[in-house]
């Protein structure tokens, strides 16, 4: 039995904190496609809640909010705003023809081989106390 592939599926756990609902069901889609597993959150009271769950890899966001997550916890943080072709698309063209997906599921990847190399338990560096 292989027991490299339980701790590499240990660190495929997003926290997704994103206001917007378009945006969040697209990453889910191509999260989920990839083989990661996710919770989405979108603001920061619920980030807070989904935190106390514990078990996630690393944090996807927007730069607006990655100040108030770092008060929070240490996770990696992806910013998703560089992987978008342009925030200012038309209404009419879909998101996902403006989201640099491959890119953004290589940081991704490089992020989760990383812990997985390291082999850190990160379950201590949230900070989950406060309201």
């Amino acid at each position: 039995m292989n027991s490299a592939a339980p701790v590499a599926a240990a660190y495929r756990h997003l926290l997704i904190c994103l206001p917007n609902q378009r945006t969040q069901a697209v990453l889910n889609e191509v999260l989920t496609t990839a083989g990661f597993s996710v919770t989405s959150t979108s603001d920061i009271v619920q980030f807070k809640e989904a935190l106390r769950l514990g078990g996630y890899s690393a944090v996807v966001t927007v730069a607006l909010l990655i100040e108030p997550i770092q008060a929070l916890c240490d996770l990696p943080l992806v910013d998703i705003q560089p992987f978008s072709r342009s925030w200012a698309r038309p209404r009419s063209q879909p998101y996902a023809d403006n989201f640099a997906a491959a890119a953004f599921l290589k940081r991704l990847r490089l992020i989760t081989e990383n812990l997985v190399s390291n082999s850190a338990d990160r379950s201590d560096i949230c900070l989950t106390g406060g309201a």
